[in-house]
């Protein structure tokens, strides 16, 4: 009979042989719809590594899996526009398009001395955002929005990465999940908004800590000038560089350590025990009006009969 190493070897040598066939067989794919075609280069790698150690009792498990995910617009019909930074062909079917933000008003001077931004649906004032005349005609309107990152709010990579490990009557586990090459807006969150159509909002603690206001007319400010309305606040609330953040992360996700008696198992567990993340302001998983994910610590002890 053939040793342990060798069989895992085997089996690890017959595994990357059919991933390699699963690549080349299915690396590009094909969507036709009616008159829009979209072309999807998906690339997902799945890969579980075992070793068993039995060297001292020990008995060790790897399990990883890495999902890439790449696709574009191969040809879209649609109108034929002034600009070719309006056109949809060619770029990701997951981006952002927004303005390009260059901070906000100081004062009245700064607005007049700037292009026309009136079309956004508020009466410009200090403390509001400027935004970047792209095509030069002196008015900020659609025809100024392009694309802002490559990436939007569906990550390109998500990822786990775990273990289990058992030596005699101790066990041990933990696992970590994430993804990364994903994109953030936090425009729309205006706070108050006594509109009938959205209620009234409360303000954010990130909101309260650093906003523009005539006590504090910081042209760096994390949020614009606020108002009561949306009609007062309508030149903020639109997509731009301004609220764009890098939504990547990774979660410490599981822990547990557990010992065997003969006849029942002690253990302590953890969930959702941390989060890494560039981006602050919330769970960087969810959306900011989800309900966040508890952290949960567990003593317990399982019988055996």
């Amino acid at each position: 009979p053939q040793s342990a190493p060798n069989v895992h070897l085997q089996i690890l040598q017959k595994e990357c042989f059919q991933t390699a066939q699963l690549k080349e067989r299915f690396n590009f794919v094909r969507l036709t719809h009616t008159s829009q075609r979209s072309f999807s280069e998906f690339f997902c790698l799945f890969f579980i590594l075992r070793y068993f150690l039995f060297h001292l009792l020990l008995i060790y498990q790897q399990f990883d899996n890495l999902t890439y995910n790449k696709n574009k617009y191969i040809y879209k019909d649609e109108p034929d526009y002034p600009y070719v930074w309006q056109s949809e062909t060619g770029k990701p079917l997951s981006n952002t398009i927004g303005y390009i933000a260059e901070g906000l008003f100081k004062d009245q001077a700064d607005i007049e001395m700037s292009p026309s931004q009136d079309e956004l649906g508020s009466t410009v004032m200090p403390g509001d955002i400027k935004y970047r005349d792209v095509n030069g005609d002196g008015k900020i309107n659609s025809k100024d929005q392009v694309m802002i990152s490559q990436y939007g709010n569906v990550p390109r990579i998500q990822y786990g990465i775990g273990l289990d490990m058992t030596y005699k009557s101790f066990d041990f586990g933990m696992f970590f999940n994430g993804s990364a090459q994903r994109t953030i807006m936090v425009s729309g969150i205006m706070p108050f908004r006594g509109d009938a159509s959205t209620g009234d909002r409360n303000v954010m603690q990130f909101i309260a800590n650093d906003y523009w206001s005539e006590a504090n007319p910081n042209p760096d400010a994390k949020f614009p000038r606020l108002g009561i309305t949306d009609s007062q606040v309508a030149n903020n609330s639109v997509n731009s560089t301004y609220w764009m953040h890098n939504g990547r992360f990774i979660r410490f996700k599981t822990l547990e350590l557990g010992y065997s008696f003969p006849y029942c198992r002690v253990y302590i567990n953890g969930d959702n025990l941390a989060v890494w993340s560039p981006f602050k302001e919330w769970d960087p998983e969810l959306s900011w009006n989800a309900y966040p994910l508890q952290r949960t610590i567990n003593i317990g002890v399982q019988l055996k009969f």
